[in-house]
């Protein structure tokens, strides 16, 4: 942001130069947490904003600096900032997995169960395939039972080494009898030793950091 700042205020925006600097301080920021034994894991929430659907490969540059254009003009306009835009979301997502995979370390994807900003019909874990499969070295969580797609995360879980489905957050928000029947879907085919639990109540901010 300070980058940004400085062009703007100076009237000489260069979204070539910005590009360059965002992927720079986003790939020092990904090394810095991935050697930090503090940090247990990294967290996308690329659910929310452009949905599980990632390319399989980074937008070709031009396409990038474009959507540094359009960032910089609503950022001037609102002086807020949010990623909303899929090619660079889309491009965070593989440095995240990058990064990950060489640290060894998982990326946890919000799939599923949200609130009315997730457009539901991208929130499948199933989106994830070509990912999944583009980093097998990377361990990818699923969270909240991808619920209602549990049965495609189960799926994922069976035939993927580096796939685990955690089942929290569908406490207490489903009913009793969901809970019960998404917990039989989640057993119905993920392996016992890749199926976790998690009760997100930890504040902090991703990336995930160890708790005593």
């Amino acid at each position: 942001m300070k980058a940004m700042d400085e062009q703007i205020a100076g009237n000489n925006v260069i979204p070539g130069s910005l590009l360059q600097t965002f992927e720079k301080e986003l790939a020092d920021a990904l090394a810095g947490y991935g050697a930090d034994p503090e940090v247990v894991g990294f967290k996308s929430i690329a659910c929310y904003r452009t949905g599980l659907d990632v390319a399989p490969a980074p937008e070709k540059i031009g396409v990038l600096e474009r959507a540094v254009m359009t960032l910089i003009l609503v950022y001037a306009a609102r002086r807020t900032l949010r990623l909303a835009d899929k090619a660079l979301n889309d491009y965070v997502v593989h440095a995240a997995m990058r990064a990950a995979g060489e640290c060894g370390k998982p990326v946890q994807f919000h799939t599923g169960l949200g609130d009315n900003d997730i457009t539901l019909a991208l929130s499948s874990p199933a989106h994830l395939q070509p990912l999944i499969k583009a980093y097998p070295r990377t361990k990818v969580v699923l969270l909240h039972s991808s619920y209602p797609y549990t049965r495609e995360a189960g799926y994922l879980a069976s035939v993927y080494e580096n796939v685990f489905l955690d089942f929290g957050e569908i406490f207490p928000f489903l009913s009793g009898d969901g809970q019960r029947d998404t917990i039989r879907q989640v057993l119905e085919l993920a392996p016992t030793n890749k199926i976790l639990w998690s009760s997100k109540h930890d504040t902090s901010s991703s990336p995930v950091k160890a708790r005593s």
